[in-house]
């Protein structure tokens, strides 16, 4: 929307205010030629129509911002309707969000009116004064005030007379250029958000050592308390090390530091024994696979999904073999064009197990050195759950894993499990050794098998 306002701003409003403009100068050039007394009424009443075009323009550019608000509203309440229409149903919240979308869509309409008002006065208004102008320069002219012969007279009116046509344009085209301007300010506000800090020189080519959290804190921009305090740990080539803890205990933020899909002001993390910064983003991310609870497929075949960002770099076989070490090809045989399956909008015509199976054959093809689980099997049913965490194991064979885990069961065997409370590192054990200290892993462990 704000795309299609600026560009008419940007065009057709530009070409109309330079064309009418310069019209207009001429105009006036022709009746200060012709009787520069009385072209010179115009003056008197020049500051008085910029007042009233000001005036009428900052009224239109407030009425554009609610109604930018408005759009997004709508299209908000639309959104959430339409995508938890089954909670909607269940609740029987229909009058709630009729009424709801109701009072929005009631809301634009008065910033629509408003807007369609401003513009429909502001012409008629600014024509208005102009055409008091006119009226006190023919009583000028007729009680003989100015000194003018026939001609000039004939020259200067019939000019007075033109200008009205550039004058109303200038007007309509003001209020384009209104939108246009409200509509600069949203989309540029977008395109300056800054990017990824991307100044790393060194390409991570294979992941030869240990990563290292050292001192690592880190507090998320909208909150004031640390979700992260003082993280110390390190991670040997080819282990498996588990994070475990309390719901916003810290866990996820650990996995998501370690892609930088978050930068750390306070600390840092090692792969190699160098600083992640100075690593290229596209080369550490390379070396990364991850794999998360809430896996994102695209609208588009499985094959595509498996060789998500890498499409003409795999052959089919490729694709083949990595959905059947992820036990992913016991569900896409049974589809009717395999793999070539089109599975719709976010993967809306698989299963959970199905979509957690392909995330993990994603990662395969790749043969990422590091993997990230972040509850990987959290959501699903005991079946699935089960050919899931075999598609796991196969995978984290001489890789170096982190497993962020819900069930407890699932992480039994991992070389290191790291207990996560408050944002800090409080057990650091195997599942026995933290068994045997009767801590926080162990009062979990028990409050799961014993419920």
């Amino acid at each position: 929307y704000n795309t299609q306002l600026l560009s008419k701003a940007s065009s057709d409003a530009l070409i109309i205010l330079v064309r009418e403009i310069a019209y207009a100068i001429s105009l006036c050039v022709v009746m200060f030629y012709g009787n520069w007394k009385l072209a010179s009424v115009l003056i008197v009443v020049v500051p008085l129509v910029i007042f009233i075009a000001q005036f009428i323009a900052k009224k239109f550019r407030n009425a554009l911002v609610s109604m930018q608000k408005g759009i997004g509203n709508i299209t908000t309440a639309a959104d959430e309707m339409i995508k938890g229409h089954k909670e909607i149903l269940v609740y029987n919240a229909q009058e709630y969000e009729k009424n709801n979308f109701y009072t929005i869509n009631k809301i634009f309409r008065r910033s629509i009116l408003k807007i369609v008002l401003v513009s429909g006065l502001s012409s008629p208004i600014i024509q208005l004064v102009a055409t008091f102008a006119l009226g006190l320069i023919l009583y000028l002219v007729a009680s003989q005030t100015l000194d003018i012969t026939p001609g000039s007279f004939t020259v200067v009116f019939s000019a007075m007379i033109a200008v009205m046509r550039p004058l109303r344009e200038l007007t309509s085209v003001h209020l384009e250029l209104q939108k246009g301007s409200v509509a600069c300010e949203s989309l540029f506000g977008l395109l300056n958000t800054s990017l990824e800090e991307d100044n790393g020189t060194i390409e991570l080519k294979d992941v030869k050592d240990n990563i290292v959290f050292r001192h690592v804190t880190y507090t998320y921009p909208d909150n004031s308390v640390p979700s992260l305090k003082d993280i110390s740990f390190k991670i040997k080539k080819g282990e498996t090390v588990a994070l475990v803890g309390r719901s916003g205990a810290g866990k996820s933020t650990i996995a998501s530091l370690l892609p930088r899909f978050y930068d750390i002001a306070v600390g840092e993390i090692l792969i190699d024994s160098i600083n992640i910064k100075q690593y290229t983003l596209k080369s550490l991310r390379d070396q990364i696979g991850y794999v998360s609870q809430q896996v994102h497929l695209f609208n588009g075949t499985i094959a595509d999904n498996i060789a998500y960002g890498a499409k003409n770099k795999y052959t089919k076989q490729d694709i083949i073999e990595a959905a059947k070490q992820a036990n992913a090809m016991e569900f896409i045989e049974k589809l009717e064009n395999g793999i070539d399956t089109e599975i719709g909008d976010n993967g809306i015509l698989l299963s959970g197990g199905q979509r957690q199976r392909i995330a993990i054959a994603r990662v395969l093809l790749r043969n990422n050195p590091i993997l990230i689980f972040d509850e990987a099997t959290s959501a699903l049913d005991n079946e699935s759950e089960r050919l899931v965490q075999q598609a796991i194991e196969r995978l984290q064979k001489n890789r170096t894993s982190i497993v962020i885990a819900h069930r407890l069961s699932t992480i039994e065997k991992a070389d290191r499990i790291l207990v996560i409370d408050g944002g800090q590192l409080v057990e650091d054990g195997t599942h026995q050794t933290l068994l045997s200290q009767k801590g926080i892993y162990a009062s979990m462990y028990q409050l799961q098998f014993n419920s």
